[in-house]
């Protein structure tokens, strides 16, 4: 897989955007449209409880193609971030929440091939406490060796979830949108201290 295509698609998220290394805030973005008539408000950093480093390899399935990145994860109480990689280590894009601004930035003039809330919204559904994700949507949840779980909408699952391990950040995550058709699958490769 050459470097163009690895930043071709992300489900229907692909934006039109041209940020040419520009960092480029929008900070009126706390509600992410995640399904049809399904919005997930995004929750300051310091609700997800503890600061975590972790270098993931992420396959974003959509349609009959695959493509790879490589992102490190970094939560801390003031900010989420993620930093986008080729997998020759360089860097094409990042993205920063603080609670109230969104910003995003892609690297050498590469086009920023997804929206950068469905990141935040799919990263919150992920691994944020339940207690908190639930407030807006209905969440059900399984607990134990296959840990799962399913974003629903009137009772009929929208987005699946499964851990490998618990904290789910730890371990394999698939997140499967059942509406938008695509699915993720977040590998951990190093866990930083």
């Amino acid at each position: 897989m050459n470097r163009r295509s690895l930043f071709h698609c992300w489900g229907r998220h692909i934006v039109l955007l041209v940020v040419g290394g520009c960092v480029s805030p929008d900070s009126r973005i706390t509600r992410v449209r995640i399904a049809d008539s399904l919005d997930l408000d995004l929750h300051p950093p310091e609700t997800f409880g503890q600061k975590i480093s972790v270098l993931q390899h992420v396959e974003v399935h959509h349609s009959d193609r695959i493509f790879e990145t490589l992102v490190q994860l970094e939560i801390s109480p003031e900010w989420v971030t993620l930093v986008g990689f080729t997998t020759m280590g360089v860097r094409t894009f990042t993205v920063r929440w603080s609670g109230e601004e969104l910003f995003s930035e892609s690297s050498d003039g590469n086009d920023m091939p997804f929206d950068p809330k469905y990141i935040m919204a799919d990263l919150q559904l992920a691994l944020w406490p339940k207690n908190f994700i639930k407030d807006t949507l209905q969440i059900q949840e399984t607990l134990g060796a296959a840990s799962s779980r399913e974003v629903m909408r009137a009772g009929v699952p929208v987005v699946r979830i499964s851990y490998e391990k618990t904290p789910a950040w730890r371990g394999h995550i698939k997140l499967q949108n059942l509406e938008r058709d695509y699915r993720l699958e977040i590998h951990p490769l190093r866990i930083n201290k």
